[in-house]
This record gives C-alpha cells, structure tokens and sequence, in this order.
C-alpha cells in the first residue's frame, strides 16, 4: 500500500507521543506520560475529572492518595520483577517550573572544555552545525515534557507535575522510576554506573547507551508488562493523552533524540532476551556484567563476546591544533557507536520534508511498521536495520581547537572507526559520503579522498575519508588549506600514513570507554507501548 507524506508525519508525531521525556542527566530521568485510551481510579478515592472541550480525562490525587498509589505501586513492580525493595522510596512532587530551575542549575556547571567537546560530537555526527550551541539544544531537550525520574542521592522519586496544588500522576511513570530505585537498592547502579539525574558520568555516548540498555531497558519492559496487566487484570491510574495535530511537530533536536531513544527502543528487547533464556535472575546477572557497546544492546546475541575493537590512534595533528582533553576520569575522545552511527544517518529525513523519500535512509528501513501499517508496540525505531552500519565494531572521535590571531577558536577532528569485515567498511563510507553530498559536499579537485561542503551550507569545511582494510578514518578541518595541519599533510595529500608510530599528544587505544554522550542534562527519552495508541495510526 503506498503511504503519503501526511502517513509518515502521523508516525512522526506519535513516536513523540510515546515517549516518555525526562530526566536531566540521560541515565537517570526515564519515564513520562503517554498516550492512551482509558483511566481507571482503582481502589483509589482519586478525583477524575474530565475535560468538556478536549474529552480528555485527568488523575488528580491528593498526598494521601499518592501514598497509596505508591505503596499499591510498589507491590505491583515487586510482582513483575520478581525482586523485593529493601526499603521504602519517597516520592516526591514538583512543578514543572521547577524541574527547570534544577536543570537549568545542572547546565550551569557546563566547563568551556566539556562544551566544546559536545559541539565538535554534534557537529561531526552533522546534527548541530557550528554556529549552534549543542549544549543549549540539550538543555531545552531535556526540559522538553518532563514526568519524573530517579533522584539516588535522596533515595527518592521524582514525578513532574503541571500543578503540584492538583497533581495528574501516571501509573506506569511512576512504576518505571521505582524500577530504577529497585535497581539501585540491590544492584548500586548510582555508584557503579554513575546513575544521576545531575552529574556528568566518565562514559562515551555509546557506553552511555550500552548502560542504559539494561537500566532503561529493565525498567521499561516492566512497563511494557505492568500495561498488559493494567489491560487484562488490574485497575490503573493511567490518564489520556491527546495526540498533536500532523503538523504540529515538537519543538526538539531530532537527532538527540534519536540516539538517546536507542536505549529504551532495543532495551526491552535485550532484557526480555535474556529473560526468555534465563529468567529474571539471568536479567541481575547482567548488572554485573554489562552491554559494552549499543551494539550489544542492538543486537542481543553479540553480548557478551563480541565486544568493541581496541582503536589505536596517532595524534598527526600541528602545534596550532591541540586535543580537548577529558576532564577527571573523562578520556580524551568520545564514541558515537552503532546507536549514533545510524541516527546520524537517518537524521536528514527530519532536516528534510519527511518525505517517504528520505536523502540517506528510507523511512521504512527505520522506523518499524508492522504489515498492517502500524508502528511497532516494543520497538518502534529499527536501529539493527541499518545497512550502512550493520558491521559497527567501534570508534572513536578525538575533537580539537585552534585559537585563532583575533582570538577566535575553531575546531576540527579526527573519527576513527573500525569494521567487521572491509565490505562493511566500504558501506559506512557509502553511506557517510551520501551524509556529505546531502549537505552540499563535493569532492575537491586539488586533493584525493577530500570533499568541501561550501560555507553557505551547514557544517562547511573540509573532509578527509580514507578507508584501509576494515578500518576508517574521517578528518575535518574548518578549510582545505587546514586539513594537512590537523591529521597528517601526507595522508591529505594521498599518502596513507603508518600506523605504527607511538602516540603523540593523548592518544588513546580503548574504544569502549569514553566521554559521556549526554553530557550535562542530555535529554533523556523513555518509551512507554500502549497498543491502542499504535492502532491510531492505520486509521489515518
């Protein structure tokens, strides 16, 4: 059946429906509201109250009936997972205004340093330009629609509210973030995986999501259970949620969102895996041992043994060029992983008209529609389907800075990636170089393996690819004329470099560590399945 423009914006917006927004740091704010098509008070004397003009109806509960909820909640997790809390969670109430001044406290705390580091992260995966402030556009990610998150320094919940006076609360929002209280009581995931709704941890963006492929993908497949449960045999304080007009997309970095999804898409999928396999009891032996890549996550039957490929590096770079080091435990590069590899190269379709027609990748092959037409209830975005990306085996992405005569700083990097096999590493370069001519690239005529986005196009400069064997190498430069300066003039100008000279300038030989991909209050989105939701969709 042929899908119009006006489909494939309607699965647009209802992904946004189905996601939960929260949580500053990105590994601990998780849940939120979505869309579905009944409420039910319960046992509870709650004051449901319904809209006339929307038809949309509201939970509102008082302290007492919090309490309550909480407690029923509680034992209704315990049910699912199998697990017992060690000891009672406190949940904690707060307005929207107010989950903004503690974000907005969080981003105050950015270093110059950490926010270079994520402009030249963003700006290399060609989802923020230069002229843009990654870090601002996560700090409005993160602000976008929040519902709560886990707070481990107090021990407690955190539930997002418009109105504190008359709080609207959702069932399965709290459940999820009990689930990450539950997970901290008997796995220590605050200390061990630096859970925290605001700290920065010392991971890469893919270790970050390979974390949170099982923090997140835990706590969301208890929510994927508690609502078959809510439909089938209990009563649920779940209130409705109207769906946004086609045309009214969110106001949000679309490519942020992508990779910071892929945790809670592939998540549940990796946990009910290994709880097919081994029980849950197989699920808390993971803790111990955790994904080391997205891959992992993306692809359950890669864990444990497959792990990422140690990438050696060589700093090539000129004097004017230096490193932006890590801060603290920080390493000096970051790791984007299959996770944003794909995302980056999907990106385009929301940068574009979101047409069927996507510039790099077709809708189809990413978003994951059932036969009748309807977004898929667990795993709505098919990360694992991407062609271009499929062989992943790591990367890693050294940013650097160049002080300019007028006291300007530019920047520039060197990604490095490596690739099951060569034909996966000649798809990477096909894919990345249908990136580059999206954006206007050309290839230059002065020198081999380098294209030229001109400067009236987003990301202009100069790009440098060579592909050896299973092995890539992408440099930027801000000009041609710069590139020699910041990898290797010779490899430039069509001489391969050797590889095996020490490293010189903070290399580093680990691509499973890294920087933490979401920096200071990355927005973090949960996704909450709700069949009927789904069903909206092939009515359109």
């Amino acid at each position: 059946m042929e899908k119009s423009k006006s489909h494939y914006r309607s699965i647009t917006v209802l992904l946004t429906g189905i996601i939960v927004l929260t949580g500053i740091a990105g590994i601990a704010g998780n849940a939120a509201a979505s869309p579905v098509d009944r409420v039910s008070a319960g046992q509870l004397d709650a004051n449901v109250a319904v809209d006339a003009e929307s038809d949309e109806t509201t939970v509102q509960l008082n302290q007492s009936e919090i309490d309550e909820l909480t407690e029923r909640t509680i034992e209704r997790v315990e049910k699912i997972r199998e697990l017992e809390f060690k000891e009672d969670v406190d949940v904690e109430v707060i307005s929207v205004e107010e989950f903004a001044d503690r974000n907005r406290d969080a981003f105050a705390d950015t270093s110059e340093s950490e926010a270079t580091r994520e402009n030249v992260k963003w700006e290399a995966m060609m989802m923020v330009n230069e002229s843009t402030d990654a870090t601002e556009l996560q700090q409005a990610n993160a602000v976008e629609g929040p519902r709560g998150y886990y707070d481990p320094e107090h021990e407690r919940v955190v539930l997002v509210v418009d109105d504190e006076a008359s709080p609207e609360l959702n069932e399965l929002v709290l459940a999820h973030e009990l689930v990450h209280a539950l997970q901290d009581q008997h796995f220590d995931i605050s200390d061990r995986f630096h859970f925290s709704p605001f700290e920065r941890p010392p991971m890469t963006q893919d270790e970050l999501n390979a974390k949170n492929g099982i923090v997140e993908g835990d706590a969301v497949r208890v929510e994927q259970l508690y609502l078959d449960r809510c439909s089938e045999e209990w009563e649920c304080q779940i209130p409705d949620r109207m769906q946004a007009d086609d045309d009214e997309l969110p106001d949000r970095q679309w490519g942020m969102y992508l990779v910071s999804l892929q945790p809670y898409s592939d998540g549940p999928n990796f946990v009910n895996h290994v709880e097919s396999d081994h029980g849950w009891e197989g699920v808390n032996e993971i803790y111990e041992n955790p994904p080391a890549s997205s891959h992992q996550v993306i692809e359950p039957e890669a864990y444990p043994d497959d792990e990422p490929a140690t990438i050696e590096f060589t700093d090539r770079s000129s004097s004017d060029w230096e490193l932006v080091e890590g801060e603290g435990d920080q390493p000096d590069y970051e790791s984007v992983g299959q996770a944003g590899a794909a995302s980056m190269l999907f990106y385009p379709y929301y940068d574009s008209d979101r047409d069927d027609e996507a510039p790099v990748i077709p809708v189809l092959s990413f978003l994951n529609l059932t036969d009748s037409g309807e977004l898929s209830e667990y795993r709505p975005v098919k990360y694992a389907n991407n062609p271009y990306v499929s062989g992943w085996n790591g990367d890693a992405l050294y940013p650097y800075v160049m002080e300019t005569e007028a006291g300007a700083k530019e920047t520039a990097y060197v990604w490095k990636s490596n690739w099951e096999t060569e034909r996966d590493a000649e798809r990477w370069l096909d894919g990345y170089t249908e990136l580059l001519n999206y954006h206007g690239g050309e290839e230059s005529d002065e020198n081999p393996n380098v294209f030229v986005i001109p400067d009236d196009n987003d990301f202009a400069g100069a790009y440098y690819i060579d592909r050896s064997g299973d092995t890539v190498i992408i440099a930027n430069s801000p000009t041609e004329e710069e590139l020699p300066a910041v990898y290797d003039a010779s490899a430039v100008n069509g001489e391969r470099p050797s590889e095996d000279e020490p490293v010189d300038g903070g290399g580093s030989d680990d691509s499973s560590d890294g920087l933490s991909g979401f920096g200071i209050a990355v927005t973090v989105v949960a996704l909450i399945t709700v069949a009927s939701s789904w069903r909206r969709l092939a009515e359109r």
